[in-house]
């Protein structure tokens, strides 16, 4: 019965049903040094969706799924991606292209706190391109509106990078955000300040029916509205 009614709630969120009413879905960060167990699945975590168009695509999983994992510890938050992919391909020649996404296959992390209007938007390619936006706000998400700020990532790839003649596996980022650069804002990434977060995958391949996008929390084309991301939910303290 719980089940029942959290999914006609969330289907209920994402068709129709205002931000005020909305009960957002969650994303567990866990402590950096708890290991994940050896038997885990690279698939574990929280688990895309199609974006949704019509009703039809309500908790739909995309032809090729993606696993969405957070940790953190006192200097750094990890947010960790692994993506079924028979086909990885990118165009993206460098980092200045402003949406990434739209030439590769590529995820887009969206982060937000509910203290300010920023958005923290991080672009990363398969072929390791990546850029970063540090937006004003949901209604002034252009880059030219933008200043940069500091990141790491490191992307891994299972398979052949742009050869659509066999079958690839899998590819994988992590993106290390240095706390440091949200309390240069006057942040201090807290459970109290209301962090969220939404990640949206682009995915091409040759073995799809067409372009796929995939995102958590399962989104309508409005990626940047805010009032529908997930919740990011801190370690408890010792």
């Amino acid at each position: 019965m719980k089940h029942l009614i959290t999914t006609l709630c969330a289907c209920a969120a994402i068709f129709g049903v205002s931000a005020a009413e909305y009960v957002r879905p969650e994303v567990v960060i866990r402590p950096a040094d708890q290991k994940c167990p050896e038997d885990c699945s690279p698939l574990c975590g929280n688990i895309f969706r199609a974006q949704a168009g019509k009703l039809e695509d309500f908790n739909r999983l995309p032809s090729e799924q993606t696993a969405l994992r957070c940790s953190m510890d006192k200097d750094n938050l990890y947010i960790e991606l692994y993506m079924e992919d028979k086909d990885i391909l990118s165009e993206a020649l460098n980092n200045k292209s402003p949406k990434l996404y739209n030439i590769a296959d590529a995820v887009q992390i969206l982060l937000h706190c509910e203290k300010q209007p920023n958005i923290w938007e991080i672009n990363v390619t398969s072929n390791s391109m990546s850029n970063c936006f540090l937006m004003p706000g949901a209604g002034a998400a252009l880059p030219i509106c933008s200043e940069t700020f500091n990141y790491k990532y490191e992307v891994k790839v299972d398979g052949t990078l742009n050869d659509s003649k066999d079958i690839d596996k899998s590819w994988s980022a992590k993106v290390t955000v240095p706390l440091s650069e949200l309390r240069r804002k006057g942040l201090l990434f807290t459970e109290s300040e209301n962090w969220t977060i939404l990640v949206y995958r682009n995915n091409y391949g040759r073995y799809l029916a067409g372009r796929e996008h995939s995102c958590f929390p399962q989104t309508l084309r409005n990626v940047y509205e805010t009032a529908r991301f997930a919740k990011l939910v801190f370690p408890k303290t010792k």
